[in-house]
């Protein structure tokens, strides 16, 4: 309907009412369309930073913008409409000149962009801005901000995903033939090697930008090369982009959870965003995957080579290899924030029936793929308990208690991430007592015959769960305080 319409008024020029009226319908109809369709403003405005200057690449359907792009044509189709009666018409008719009919040209000017001529681009967003000049339209910035969202030209990250976006459907990545698919492989290949030629140049911003081109080559194919996204990890480390950096490696772990690539890229970018002790235990994986990461990857050298000596694993085959660890004293470096010690533990069942004491460690449970278990700390009999002070730090880690409980001692900072509790005694008051600084981070609190949590000191509870199980899920004493995001806290918080 709109291509008939447009074809209509193209037959001749603006001299007429009948004309005038018909270029109105049309451009109504034409903005009626862009509403409809899938809106690039979204995706444009989740992907573009603050200061328009860089994109955080997300997956895309490769043909979410096919009917935009289609509509297009007939959107420059009025563009020249408008031209050519500017050009040839003495009188000035508000009618042609609307909010409504810049917003048109404007989409040329993206259309324009997308297709890689942003000069061109440039010059039709400005006529776009003519238009709402030559009107009567009176409008406010925020008003300008709706009609024109994104600045032109788009950033270049940001125009390769839209255009990626519109082919046509059936003509995506995953309908390729064989041919077409070694193709999109190779040309994927040449542009890693072009990304690690400016890598090794120093021209991290242009090694983003290509690595950039392959993911988005072969995004949610089967062709898709899992080392761009650590290639890339690592140019916006180089480029102090730590966020950027982190994201890429979290991904590239999801995909290759047994590659020490991933960790390292994520101890670095950690660093840089100085969350110390997340480094250390992102570092420390990176180790477990590839012993010599200290001597073939040459940033663990100038940043982790002190955690090398601290770093434990304890095998599966010989759980009782734990006790021995904790019992060795742990080093400690008081010029250097770093734990003096980094325990690994690979999925078992670590038993004990005396009293531990951790104090300045890093527990870090290996989690097993195929039963989903990790590593379990089960205290039995008597009444044992685990007491922790000075730093602590712990990772998929579950703590079982027949009787007594976890205690955090008044001078303690610990952190607890994707952790599980369980206290199982009648007589125990509690399964963790937190008398200094804590914080639980996707922590769970199961089935706790008691209470779960008594807090004397300070705790912080982010998307951690508490079972209604326990008889009272949470009790904070009078010099307790508790803060909470993202939680559901079960039982008594007074």
């Amino acid at each position: 309907m709109c291509h008939r319409l447009v074809q209509e008024v193209i037959r001749d020029n603006f001299q007429s009412e009948e004309y005038v009226l018909s270029f109105v319908d049309v451009v109504r109809l034409l903005c009626h369309a862009f509403s409809i369709l899938r809106s690039k403003d979204e995706l444009l405005t989740s992907m573009v930073g603050k200061n328009h200057d860089r994109a955080s690449l997300q997956a895309t359907n490769p043909s979410l913008f096919h009917n935009w792009y289609k509509m297009c044509l007939h959107a420059h189709e009025v563009q020249k409409l408008i031209l050519g009666f500017l050009k040839s018409s003495h009188v000035l008719d508000q009618r042609i000149v609307t909010a409504e009919a810049a917003r048109l040209v404007y989409e040329c000017a993206l259309h324009l962009n997308v297709n890689n001529k942003a000069a061109e681009a440039k010059v039709t967003v400005d006529f776009a801005y003519k238009i709402i000049r030559l009107g009567n339209s009176s409008l406010t910035k925020d008003d300008f901000k709706t009609l024109f969202p994104h600045d032109i030209p788009l950033p270049e990250l940001v125009r390769r995903v839209i255009s990626y976006a519109c082919i046509a459907p059936g003509d995506d990545a995953n309908s390729f033939s064989s041919v077409q698919k070694n193709e999109k492989i190779e040309s994927t290949r040449n542009l890693r090697e072009q990304g690690n030629e400016f890598f090794k140049k120093g021209d991290f911003q242009k090694a983003v930008e290509t690595y950039s081109s392959g993911i988005i080559l072969t995004d949610n194919t089967s062709s898709f090369d899992p080392i761009l996204l650590s290639n890339r990890a690592s140019a916006f480390i180089r480029l102090e982009m730590f966020e950027d950096g982190l994201r890429d490696a979290e991904v590239y772990i999801s995909l290759c959870p047994n590659c020490c690539k991933g960790y390292a890229r994520k101890a670095l970018a950690l660093l840089g965003l100085k969350r110390h002790w997340n480094a250390y235990c992102a570092a420390a994986l990176a180790y477990y995957y590839d012993k010599n990461i200290f001597t073939k990857f040459e940033p663990f050298k100038n940043f982790f080579l002190p955690l090398k000596y601290r770093i434990y694993i304890c095998s599966a085959s010989i759980p009782s290899h734990l006790r021995r660890i904790l019992h060795c004293n742990p080093c400690f470096d008081n010029e250097i924030d770093i734990p003096g010690k980094i325990i690994i533990l690979e999925p078992a069942d670590y038993l004990f029936q005396t009293q531990v004491h951790i104090c300045d460690s890093i527990l870090i449970g290996i989690k097993d793929k195929e039963s989903k278990r990790n590593a379990l700390l089960h205290f039995q009999g008597g009444s044992n308990f685990l007491s922790l002070s000075r730093r602590i730090f712990a990772e998929n880690v579950s703590f079982y208690f027949d009787s007594g409980c976890m205690e955090t001692n008044d001078n303690s900072c610990a952190n607890f991430e994707n952790c599980y509790f369980t206290g199982n005694g009648e007589q125990c008051d509690q399964a963790f007592l937190s008398l200094g600084d804590t914080t639980f981070a996707a922590c769970y609190f199961e089935n706790c015959k008691r209470n779960a949590l008594r807090i004397s000191g300070k705790s912080f509870f982010k998307k951690s769960v508490f079972s209604a199980y326990s008889e009272c899920g949470v009790q904070v004493t009078a010099n307790g305080v508790l803060e909470t995001m993202d939680s559901k806290v079960h039982g008594n918080k007074g």
